[in-house]
């Protein structure tokens, strides 16, 4: 955040504006496959199920209650950083949130045969990890 702006703002309320910023700026992409995420892992016991879940458009109450989770730990997060050092740490957030995707992607297998991630899992190697 600028400095004309957190120099009047109370720091929740920076932590806020920050946090709907990011939302709006990814589409909320990011929420969506963790939605699917806590759908899939807690709301089923197969594979295929899981799967299947994971791809409904829908949100289940799994889904509901971490999203609400995440974005109450993301703002109490961002609300306790000095403002000195936030911008630092919205940098290092973002820096930080790409390379933990190729890290992911190198470790992990495709569970389909294909899919929208399948050639980032494909083509992952140890030369796009550093």
């Amino acid at each position: 955040m600028s400095v004309f702006v957190s120099g009047f703002l109370p720091q929740p309320v920076i932590a806020a504006l920050i946090l709907t910023a990011s939302v709006i700026i990814t589409g909320g992409i990011h929420l969506d496959g963790f939605a699917d995420t806590c759908d899939g892992l807690f709301g089923s016991g197969t594979k295929e199920r899981t799967l299947e879940i994971m791809r409904d458009s829908h949100i289940g109450t799994f889904a509901g209650a971490g999203i609400a989770i995440l974005l109450i730990l993301k703002f109490s997060l961002l609300a306790a950083l000095a403002q000195g050092i936030m911008w630092k740490c919205l940098v290092l957030m973002v820096v930080f949130g790409r390379w933990a995707q190729v890290l992911a992607c190198f470790s992990s297998r495709y569970a389909r045969r294909d899919g929208k991630a399948k050639y980032f899992i494909e083509y992952a190697n140890r030369a796009r990890l550093s």
